[in-house]
């Protein structure tokens, strides 16, 4: 009998800092923000494990929220300094991060437990990479599907 696709199982892991700066720029950029206008890199680092912790990261859903919630912020004090031309900053992102209790630190138990489980039975459904952001290895798990 052949193994067909339909019988493998894929894993998708919480996002590497490769993919949390793609989701970023593609929320910024539905909001039609300059990226560029934006220290991508302090956001990634911030959404990651060296901010959160081991095995910690941000969703893609946490991050879109993050900047959403900054949004409300910068027209918060948009409204409250009367300054019209005050727009969505890094900081405000950053503060709205700060005030997020993501996912995988209120589920951290569960998420390893099915990572462990992914480590032998699922392929990764993204390209694996070991990223060093300051300092903290934010591995992945599992075998890589191959593209």
């Amino acid at each position: 009998m052949k193994k067909g696709a339909g019988y493998l199982l894929y894993f998708v892991d919480l996002p590497t800092a490769e993919e949390r700066t793609e989701i970023f720029k593609i929320h910024l950029e539905r909001l039609k923000r300059n990226v560029n206008n934006y220290d991508l890199n302090q956001l990634v680092e911030m959404s990651g494990e060296a901010e959160w912790g081991d095995g910690i990261r941000l969703t893609g859903a946490e991050i879109e929220y993050s900047i959403h919630e900054g949004l409300i912020e910068a027209f918060s004090q948009r409204t409250a300094s009367e300054n019209v031309s005050r727009d969505l900053t890094t900081d405000d992102i950053l503060l709205a991060m700060k005030r997020t209790v993501p996912l995988a630190k209120s589920r951290h138990d569960e998420i390893e437990r099915i990572r462990s489980w992914a480590n032998e039975f699922a392929i990764r459904a993204s390209q694996a990479s070991t990223v060093t952001v300051k300092g903290t290895r934010e591995a992945a798990v599992g075998r890589s599907i191959d593209f």
